[in-house]
């Protein structure tokens, strides 16, 4: 098979010495077994060239063809015909001899042997060898040629691809006299195994990375597998993605790389392999019903003009019913934030509570102009918190001016999704700042109202930001996995972070926090479980921050259930539906009962 060119002069190395003597010092008798001639008795001669002024050009008579130079010195054909002219034929120092290989008619050319290999015009010079030169060319019936000197693996890897993918003139390897039924050698044939193992690839037969590199170092391939520099651990048609080779492992332990199996992209059925074609086939019925490409469109498909890939679930909304997006052009050299597929928050339209389609990641309710969602912060639409520092005076009076509170990033419910180093200045847990803030009914002349102004992301990093973009990112194990994980986040916050937190004694101990003044009352004098309050006193201002220990997702079809999540309070039974509305009274018990 085709290896790359440092596997190539490596093998070259080891192999060379042996079967270079084997098939030269024997003649072509490696040739003659597979159907050409051992013949070496014509044009062989004791005349030698001068170094410097001339070489000279022999070529072992053929049977079954006729060997030719462009400049028709040489025309050796069968022993007892017209064609005796098999050398030696002389050369100027500086020039060069092309010869030529004609099949007999019902024959075909197999390839040379001597200073030519493989097929094609034998182009004789003094520039890498200044000796005189020997060739000789095998010829039989179709199926039935063989070769002679196939030491370099540029030469014999294109023939085994050729063998292995039925081209029509392609050499029999495994034919009665050659390589043996299993390649595993015949006669003075060598054994495939054996020189591959010899050169440090006894799993020549099944590791991607000998033919073509694994993953080739072509368009984004390095980007779909990074797992640069191991053996391959995929096969033709593989559909696993990175969490199926690392079962064992966690987020932070798994390789920080994507490695999606070649059955992705390309086709799963195993005889489209080495069949001369490069394939990329998105959707096929027969795909592994949990698989990422089970999941893809019925009408997935690459634009081999753009190289561009549409319908795939890789780059869609995720949902079980995804709303798919186009890749960036495969050479393009473009990386994907998170607003590619599905938004910097999801932002697609929400289906009923519970269904497939719910998305309770943001809204843009008509009214006030007040973001709904869980991307915004604590407390909440139409409080007005914005996290480390706020100033609503204009909308709540004193209250709304010392109103502060954390956002609720990807973090707190995607916690084994999302990088947990990612921890901002202020003290809560972030993700990448450079998603597109502006909601569904933000226009450009509505940005100077002082309503939309107000809104949580916007008044912060729409333009540059006070967060260095591209900080917090998603780790691979179980991103683009086919489920949408869902892990509470039950850490406190580090007690180094102090920046933009209120002080002592209101510094918060969770990562979800509010700030209030004047009395803290939310919980209108109720207990509330693994919830902790930061002041001086029993009343007055003060900050309520909340654990998401204990906290659970339940992802039945239908149900979508969040339980024991302290941001919602007094939800009944502890639970909330995905997608639907929640009003004041289900998490504060207004009217208090």
């Amino acid at each position: 098979m085709a290896r790359r060119r440092g596997d190539s002069m490596a093998h070259s190395r080891r192999c060379t010495g042996s079967l270079r003597r084997l098939a030269l010092a024997a003649g072509l008798l490696a040739v003659a077994a597979c159907g050409g001639s051992s013949s070496r008795s014509a044009g062989t001669g004791t005349a030698k060239g001068q170094a410097g002024l001339y070489f000279l050009v022999n070529v072992s008579r053929p049977v079954n063809g006729t060997i030719t130079s462009d400049d028709g010195q040489l025309r050796c054909g069968p022993a007892g015909g017209a064609d005796d002219a098999c050398g030696p034929a002389r050369y100027d120092w500086s020039a060069t001899a092309t010869l030529t290989a004609t099949p007999a008619p019902g024959m075909t050319f197999g390839a040379w042997a001597g200073d030519c290999s493989y097929r094609g015009p034998c182009v004789l010079d003094t520039r890498v060898s200044g000796s005189d030169k020997w060739v000789a060319a095998a010829f039989g019936p179709p199926g039935q040629v063989g070769h002679g000197n196939f030491t370099s693996p540029t030469v014999h890897g294109p023939a085994y691809v050729a063998f292995v993918s039925g081209a029509p003139d392609a050499f029999a390897c495994n034919a009665a006299g050659c390589h043996g039924a299993n390649l595993t050698g015949a006669g003075i044939a060598p054994s495939c195994d054996d020189c591959h193992a010899k050169a440090g690839f006894p799993s020549w037969r099944t590791n991607c990375s000998f033919c073509h590199g694994f993953p080739p170092a072509t368009g984004a391939h390095a980007a779909h597998y990074g797992l640069a520099g191991r053996e391959t651990t995929s096969t033709y048609g593989d559909v696993r993605v990175l969490q199926d080779l690392y079962p064992a492992a966690t987020p932070t332990t798994a390789p920080g790389v994507y490695a999606f199996g070649c059955g992705n992209c390309h086709p799963i059925d195993p005889a489209k392999h080495l069949d001369g074609k490069v394939e990329v086939t998105l959707y096929e019925p027969a795909a592994p019903l949990l698989s990422l490409k089970a999941r893809n469109a019925s009408t997935a498909a690459y634009d081999a003009a753009s190289g561009t890939c549409s319908g795939v679930y890789c780059h869609s909304s995720g949902q079980e019913l995804p709303a798919f997006a186009t890749a960036p052009g495969w050479t393009s050299g473009a990386h994907l934030g998170c607003s590619g597929c599905h938004g910097n928050p999801p932002r697609y339209a929400s289906g009923p509570a519970g269904a497939t389609d719910a998305n309770s990641h943001l809204g843009f309710p008509v009214g006030k102009g007040k973001e709904a969602g869980h991307f915004l912060g604590m407390p909440g639409p139409y409080h007005g918190s914005e996290h480390g520092a706020g100033n609503y005076a204009a909308y709540y009076g004193a209250w709304g001016a010392t109103m502060k509170a954390s956002p609720i990033t990807c973090q707190q419910c995607h916690f084994d999704t999302t990088d947990p180093s990612s921890t901002g200045s202020s003290g809560f847990y972030w993700l990448d700042t450079t998603g597109d803030y502006h909601l569904p009914g933000g226009t450009a002349s509505r940005l100077t109202t002082p309503e939309y102004a107000q809104l949580q992301c916007t008044s912060c990093h729409y333009t540059g930001g006070k967060s260095p973009p591209g900080v917090g990112r998603v780790l691979p194990l179980r991103h683009v996995n086919g489920s949408r994980d869902v892990v509470f986040d039950e850490r406190p916050l580090p007690a180094s972070l102090v920046n933009g937190l209120p002080p002592d004694p209101y510094r918060p101990v969770f990562a979800v926090w509010a700030y209030s003044y004047p009395d803290f009352s939310l919980s209108y004098g109720r207990a509330l479980p693994n919830v902790t309050y930061s002041r001086p006193g029993t009343t007055g201002s003060g900050t309520m921050s909340l654990s998401l220990s204990g906290a659970s997702y339940d992802p039945s079809p239908g149900k979508k259930t969040c339980s024991n999540v302290n941001c919602h309070f007094f939800a009944p039974q502890g639970k909330v539906s995905w997608g639907g509305r929640t009003t004041c009274g289900p998490c504060h018990g207004i009217p208090p009962t």
